[in-house]
């Protein structure tokens, strides 16, 4: 997959994080191995470059929340699923945008029927 197409997807769909270690949806761990302000446990740091199933990374871990699960987004066990979904995305770009034109307006109106709570 071309890598701008995700990057792109990465910045619209990442969740907030900056996490130092997450376990992504396939199982693998990753961790931030080169912040020296992150405080580790007792052996932590140790124990993750030892498992053969965890991986260093030199950034702060951000998640991908896609189809109900979560993703590191340093993996690359989520890019199908991406490709698919961008897929999707680009076939219904027009039915996306006036559903979502639609949706905007049909919430600007629940909202102004909502009472005012102070």
């Amino acid at each position: 997959m071309d890598n701008e197409r995700i990057d792109q997807f990465i910045r619209a769909f990442k969740t907030d994080g900056g996490f130092c270690r997450y376990t992504c949806n396939c199982g693998k761990t990753y961790y931030n191995s080169f912040d020296e302000t992150i405080t580790w446990d007792d052996g932590e740091l140790e124990e993750l470059e030892a498992d053969p199933n965890a991986s260093g990374v030199d950034f702060s871990l951000g998640i991908m929340d896609m189809e109900g699960k979560e993703f590191v987004d340093a993996c690359d066990c989520w890019h199908k699923s991406a490709e698919n979904v961008m897929q999707f995305m680009d076939t219904y770009a027009h039915q996306i945008a006036r559903y979502l034109t639609s949706e905007k307006k049909r919430k600007q109106k629940e909202s102004e029927r909502s009472p005012i709570v102070e």
